[in-house]
């Protein structure tokens, strides 16, 4: 990993995952990068993501986090869909 970079574990679930074609991934950010950092490198490589940009939940360590939230190298970071049911 080079200097002033982190690394971190994507987990993606429901649609995102389709999008993708995968259900988990690495990616190396500057550091001091957010959740929106993230997916927006994410987006950028995969432009189908942009329909689900409305929708997304984001997960950093099994916590639900909002898009300012400062990442960590080792960080998981989870996507998925809104989940419904009674």
């Amino acid at each position: 990993m080079s200097e002033g970079k982190i690394e971190v574990s994507v987990k993606l679930f429901g649609g995102y995952r389709e999008a993708v074609g995968r259900e988990e991934l690495t990616r190396e950010l500057p550091a001091g990068a957010t959740l929106d950092t993230l997916w927006a490198s994410l987006r950028e490589e995969w432009p189908a993501l942009d329909d689900l940009d409305p929708v997304r939940l984001g997960a950093v360590n099994h916590d639900f986090a909002e898009g300012g939230q400062t990442l960590s190298a080792g960080d998981e970071v989870a996507f998925f869909p809104p989940v419904s049911g009674g």
